[in-house]
């Protein structure tokens, strides 16, 4: 008789108990998906920055004296750091929903990353430089949320 009293008792206690752990598992989700979101941003604010700068940066150096080759190549140059950065926030937006699968790549992602962001501070752009290693943290950080 007890028995049979008690087995619906801790049937309910198990329900409860995974709904919980569901709604945990949701926000955590939610929260690396925040994060992804939000290093994306920066990632397409600095390629469209970088990218509206092309015009400004080519006629400095069309009116320098460097080789004419440079002055060829050198806003393909320009354009494809600004792909880059592009080519990153997409990158990141696959990661989004698949924390645990797509870890490797979110690594691999944080250490272009922080290359652009090392190559930045060399070049002496402190700001860019920050806002790119931001961006980093922030698709590192979801692989510390457990």
């Amino acid at each position: 008789f007890k028995k049979r009293r008690i087995q619906p008792f801790l049937g309910f206690c198990s329900l409860i108990h995974r709904n919980t752990l569901q709604m945990t598992e949701r926000k955590k989700v939610k929260t690396q998906n925040i994060f992804i979101i939000i290093g994306c941003a920066l990632l397409l604010f600095m390629g469209v920055f970088h990218g509206i700068g092309i015009h400004y940066v080519t006629e400095i150096v069309n009116q320098s004296n460097t080789k004419t080759f440079i002055k060829k190549i050198f806003p393909v140059l320009f354009g494809h750091a600004s792909l880059h950065l592009f080519g990153m926030a997409t990158l990141g937006l696959v990661t989004l929903g698949n924390a645990g699968q797509l870890k490797r790549l979110r690594y691999v992602l944080v250490g272009l990353i922080s290359i652009d962001a090392l190559l930045a501070f060399y070049l002496g752009a402190a700001l860019p430089g920050f806002v790119a290693l931001v961006a980093a943290l922030c698709f590192l950080v979801p692989t510390w949320i457990k």
